[in-house]
């Protein structure tokens, strides 16, 4: 059968194609020579619908107002009955941001009704996803530092949001950053495992010896992720033939989960994200929250 049959025809145009990064992607090469169609029809069958989480990062509130992004990207998950999971950064170090500390009642209801809906896990992404700088080298926010210094950013964290939010984070994922050093550390592996709350890792590499270490003993579910299948090629650009070609060579992977940085979206780039998302719903994906994919890694194993 075509597959093309059993999607909506917009999907059947072919997907606009920008720059890429080779060295990161080198798949990207095959989804620039091949049109939608083609990609659609290289896909194999699978076993079974594959499930999907969400990951979508730096949820904040800019001058006294929601970010149109994630109030957009809400919307557009309610809409198709969908789940899905927002990073919020506690304290946003850039221009015209405010912590969480000094937002408005608008902002906070909002999460809360968020939050309290099901459908959209709010998830920790930081204190401040800012960078620093260590003995002349740059740092993300959860490396370069001790043990105790990113035990005091769970902590506040955590505090605060059970003061604002009226609940606690169940999931971390760290941010990222200009760097040449990982996003996190062994300390921030410790400081998880004792935090009473967290109980799922956005892991940003392939599984390693401390993230099989932290899922054996049971503390957290650590949530893998494939570089080739994700809502953007990097940072900002989403591109859904992209997505396509590396979608066709994962066939037997259980989960994927999929990030995306909704501030950086224009209207063609919403475009490209939400032909991914119908694409997967085609697809019959079943969407989770990070905290439901955990649990269901659990009973599985």
């Amino acid at each position: 059968m075509n597959p093309l049959a059993k999607l909506p025809a917009f999907l059947c145009l072919t997907a606009s194609i920008g720059l890429f990064e080779s060295m990161i992607h080198p798949s990207t090469a095959t989804a620039q020579e091949k049109t939608t169609e083609e990609l659609l029809q290289s896909i194999p069958p699978r076993s079974k619908p594959p499930i999907v989480v969400l990951k979508l990062d730096d949820l904040s509130q800019k001058e006294g107002t929601l970010l149109p992004s994630f109030k957009r990207m809400a919307t557009e998950l309610e809409t198709r009955k969908i789940k899905g999971s927002f990073g919020l950064i506690c304290a946003v170090s850039w221009p015209g941001a405010q912590p969480l500390q000094d937002s408005g009642p608008e902002y906070i209801d909002w999460v809360k009704k968020l939050h309290a809906a099901g459908l959209i896990e709010i998830w920790f992404h930081g204190w401040d996803h800012k960078g620093h700088t260590e003995n002349g080298e740059q740092y993300c926010e959860f490396n370069g530092r001790t043990f105790e210094q990113q035990k005091e950013r769970f902590d506040r964290a955590q505090k605060l949001a059970e003061e604002k939010l009226g609940f606690t984070f169940k999931t971390f994922g760290p941010g990222g950053g200009a760097s040449k050093f990982p996003t996190f550390n062994d300390d921030t592996l410790k400081v998880l495992a004792q935090d009473p709350n967290i109980k799922v890792m956005f892991y940003p590499k392939p599984l390693d010896e401390p993230a099989r270490k932290l899922n054996a003993e049971g503390k957290a579910v650590i949530l893998n992720r494939v570089p080739e299948v994700n809502l953007e090629r990097k940072v900002g650009d989403p591109n859904f033939n992209w997505f396509l070609s590396g979608y066709s060579k994962h066939a037997t992977a259980d989960y994927f989960v999929l990030q995306g940085h909704p501030n950086t979206w224009d209207d063609a780039k919403f475009a490209e994200v939400l032909k991914i998302i119908d694409f997967l719903i085609e697809q019959k994906a079943v969407f989770m929250t990070p905290s439901e994919l955990a649990e269901t890694l659990r009973k599985q194993s």
